[in-house]
């Protein structure tokens, strides 16, 4: 599923790759871009975390150890979006905040049923420059900027009497870049389509959450893959 979604944002941000001497074959477009928008996006994407939970059990009992690259972290995103354009002939850049809400989750526990890591993904955030050209009702960008995202770690230890648990939060500041395309359908109203790919790299250190954590645990959030299509409004 990574794969699938990788090669998408690819497909979609090769959308925004086009030539100069395309753009200056456009002439005066007759769809002004420029000026403010609001709207509203929904999509589907991945997270990739890594790290291991009770790592002391390595070498000699790997079926005691939990492992975070073994989350399968994905699902439905939706959010809005607002940003402002320059258009100058056929070209144009602009800059754009958005966030998303995800509520993707997953968990995983070790073979013998004594260790178990659980996340939780709760949004994404960006502040990112656009720039691209355009052909009359449509534009093609690249894009690239800040990112932020949320979540929550918890490592669960079921090995003595009762529930022995500790969490840690995600908040992970990195960098994003992508591309898309999009389509004015009225004077005042446009449709996009995006892939978006986040690159956190935030580890945390897990070693004291429960009676059973080990000096060498962690867990991390490494890199998120978003493709997303959106509505915006003009003014």
């Amino acid at each position: 599923m990574k794969t699938h979604l990788l090669a998408s944002v690819l497909l979609v941000s090769g959308l925004g790759l086009v030539t100069p001497s395309f753009a200056a074959d456009l002439g005066d477009p007759a769809y002004d871009w420029s000026g403010g928008y609001v709207g509203l996006h929904a999509g589907y994407g991945e997270a990739k975390t890594d790290g291991i939970f009770d790592s002391d059990e390595l070498p000699g009992s790997p079926a005691e150890a939990t492992y975070g690259d073994d989350l399968d972290v994905k699902g439905f995103l939706g959010g809005i979006q607002a940003g402002y354009n320059w258009q100058i002939d056929g070209f144009f850049w602009g800059l754009e905040a958005d966030a998303s809400l995800t509520g993707w989750d997953d968990d995983v526990g070790d073979f013998i049923g004594s260790g178990r890591i659980e996340f939780e993904f709760d949004a994404l955030a960006s502040l990112r420059l656009r720039a691209g050209v355009t052909a009359d009702r449509a534009l093609f960008y690249v894009t690239g900027g800040l990112a932020y995202a949320n979540g929550e770690f918890t490592v669960i230890n079921n090995a003595g009497p009762g529930q022995d648990t500790g969490s840690v939060d995600i908040n992970a500041f990195g960098g994003v870049v992508g591309g898309g395309a999009a389509y004015a359908i009225t004077e005042n109203a446009s449709l996009r389509l995006e892939g978006l790919y986040y690159i956190f790299d935030e580890t945390k250190d897990t070693s004291e959450l429960t009676l059973d954590s080990d000096d060498g645990d962690s867990l991390s959030l490494n890199d998120v893959i978003v493709v997303r299509a959106g509505l915006d409004w003009h003014f």
